[in-house]
């Protein structure tokens, strides 16, 4: 279906286009008893990569709204399936093609409080670096949802939201590559807003050296974890599916040391998360406000390069509200409870 050439009458297709998916949605329902969370119907569409694919469809903003509005979303709702459209998954971090399917700006759907939205997530990628900003729309939950440190973009200097591309061998021990992917988290939560940060890939055994998530497996089953495995399980392991962001000053922080904080849906449960990119070490008092504060809360923390070795995950002492807390070099770490 080549949607950016209407003269050639595929908008006949659409229909049996969204039928399909509809199709494959009760399909994964079926054959492994769980809904399907989220769909997109074109992975990256302003990627020439992709798109010149002779057997995907091509995209352009005006039709992938048309699609998504007119003839997916009318068939997920006749269909009564609750699997939420994501899009567009652009990718850098734009949203070229995004905004006209949110109605923004020349009918503001998003704010007149419609409970009928074409998407259900907005969301992209992340290649190419650049400190993420703030879509503009919040009216429905915003995802980061596709990046790798393999990267082939290029960095600028002093960029902490981009490492030089790097193959698993060279990365898996590399300290800037784990605090640079935990810095991304930290300014997609706090600066672009995002609810939602997935790498790419947790483990794919069919690639060598490529620098998945969770490392690899060779050909006779040894499996290698990296550092920076660990640093994005500081913020998995602790901020859980339903936790919410809370605001967090670290205007008195040392430059591009950052910190992001979470709670659980019944305050009880707090995670603090410190990177700290940078060759020395940070003292810092912590104190809450408006929040009770936990008998304790125990630091852990990740580093790789700083003159102690590699620490995956490691437990280090409890902190009490209002003592210091010292920062390693080039770490990222996390006070819990």
């Amino acid at each position: 279906m080549n949607a950016t050439h209407p003269s050639s009458g595929v908008y006949a297709y659409y229909a049996d286009f969204a039928a399909t998916l509809v199709a494959y949605a009760q399909a994964f329902q079926t054959t492994f008893g769980t809904t399907l969370y989220a769909l997109n119907p074109q992975n990256e569409p302003n990627n020439p990569g992709f798109t010149n694919l002779p057997e995907r469809s091509h995209y352009g903003p005006y039709q992938y709204e048309n699609f998504v509005t007119d003839y997916l979303k009318p068939a997920f709702v006749a269909a009564g399936l609750t699997t939420k459209i994501l899009g567009a998954e652009e990718a850098a971090w734009s949203w070229n093609y995004v905004t006209p399917v949110s109605g923004e700006p020349s009918i503001g759907v998003c704010g007149s409080g419609s409970t009928n939205m074409p998407l259900d997530v907005f969301a992209a990628h992340h290649y190419h670096g650049g400190t993420p900003t703030a879509p503009p729309f919040t009216c429905v939950p915003i995802w980061e949802t596709e990046v790798f440190l393999n990267d082939a973009g290029s960095c600028v200097a002093g960029d902490d939201n981009c490492i030089s591309p790097c193959e698993f061998a060279t990365c898996q021990n590399n300290g800037q590559a784990a605090y640079t992917l935990a810095q991304q988290i930290n300014d997609f939560t706090q600066l672009a807003g995002a609810s939602a940060y997935q790498y790419f890939l947790l483990t794919d055994q069919s690639t060598p050296n490529k620098p998945d998530a969770l490392g690899y497996e060779d050909s006779s089953g040894n499996t290698t974890t990296p550092i920076y495995a660990y640093a994005l399980g500081q913020y998995s392991r602790w901020v859980r599916p339903g936790w919410k962001r809370i605001a967090s000053d670290g205007s008195a922080l040392p430059a591009r040391v950052k910190v992001s904080a979470y709670m659980d849906p019944t305050a009880t449960q707090l995670a603090i998360v410190f990177v700290n990119p940078t060759p020395n070490w940070v003292t810092l008092t912590l104190s809450l406000k408006g929040i009770s504060a936990p008998a304790g809360l125990t630091n852990w923390y990740t580093f790789a390069d700083n003159g102690f070795g590699v620490k995956g995950l490691t437990e280090g002492s409890s902190q009490a509200v209002g003592s210091t807390v010292w920062l390693y070099p080039y770490s990222v770490q996390t006070l819990a409870n």
